[in-house]
């Protein structure tokens, strides 16, 4: 059965959801702020904040997914919890109520002693900017809509592969202690949230990260190996990823798992290759023996 599906942010991962809904024959409705060609049904270019009731079409599913556009408390204030409350003040005045899935981050959750972290675990200690993705969850979580959270760990995929740019531009660090890294390919995201709208049983808060959280100096010496770029010299007590030197823990996905979901890319390695493959760095896998 076609749904109408209204994507708020329609950026890295909301145009693959996109691409997803549309080969399935879904109607398709994105809110970005710039102009771009697309194939869905419509884009609106709007700023979430001016976004008007007029403005949104009738739809059976929303899923909030704009980016920040700095790592500041007002880029993050307008984004997780001003425009999330502004959209859902609109939508709830209807008769006919969607699904709102808001895509939250992993950043919420404070330990950092390389400890196993699900969705029940403390979150959102001294970090300023993740008070202010819960203050968006949590808003998210008091509405009557049927809602979910979904926290993602870090995106990673095509022209978003960090370590790989370090190490080819001779800026990769190893770590000095054993730091383990979280991350979901920016396929398995989008298909994460398109699974998200047709589970029956909601458990509201769940976390989208891949089956293996790796220690940081694996993944580089893995991406080292496979691509003969030679390991850094250099150590360094952060870790070489932006945001990730204080987030040194292990997510556990076992309820994303619970649903059904089953990932395209299980592990940095999977996806890693895939990126490599597209590359031309490492052969397709037609031409593996």
């Amino acid at each position: 059965m076609s749904v109408r599906v209204l994507i708020v942010g329609y950026g890295y991962v909301g145009q693959l959801l996109g691409q997803l809904l549309k080969a399935d024959g879904h109607t398709v409705y994105g809110v970005k702020r710039t102009h771009q060609h697309t194939l869905i049904d419509q884009l609106i270019q709007k700023d979430i904040m001016d976004l008007e009731d007029q403005d949104l079409p009738e739809i059976d599913f929303v899923v909030y997914c704009p980016s920040s556009d700095a790592r500041d408390t007002e880029s993050y204030q307008k984004v997780y919890d001003h425009g999330a409350n502004h959209v859902l003040s609109i939508l709830e005045q209807r008769s006919h109520l969607p699904r709102f899935i808001y895509v939250s981050s992993t950043r919420v959750f404070e330990q950092s002693h390389g400890e196993w972290v699900d969705e029940t675990a403390d979150c959102a200690g001294k970090d300023p900017l993740a008070r202010l993705i819960l203050a968006g969850e949590q808003r998210v979580l008091q509405s009557p809509l049927n809602h979910m959270v979904v926290r993602f760990s870090g995106l990673y995929g095509p022209n978003r592969h960090y370590l790989l740019d370090a190490l080819h531009n001779e800026n990769a660090k190893l770590c000095h202690s054993l730091k383990f890294s979280n991350r979901i390919h920016v396929l398995d995201a989008a298909r994460v949230l398109y699974h998200m709208m047709r589970i029956k049983y909601n458990e509201r808060i769940y976390i989208a990260s891949d089956c293996e959280p790796t220690p940081i100096n694996t993944i580089v010496a893995w991406l080292s190996a496979t691509t003969g770029i030679a390991l850094p010299d250099m150590k360094h007590d952060d870790s070489p990823e932006p945001d990730d030197g204080r987030s040194n823990k292990k997510l556990n996905n076992a309820r994303l798992l619970h649903t059904g979901f089953r990932f395209e890319f299980a592990n940095y390695r999977q996806g890693f290759k895939h990126i490599l493959q597209e590359k031309g760095i490492v052969p397709p896998p037609d031409s593996q023996s």
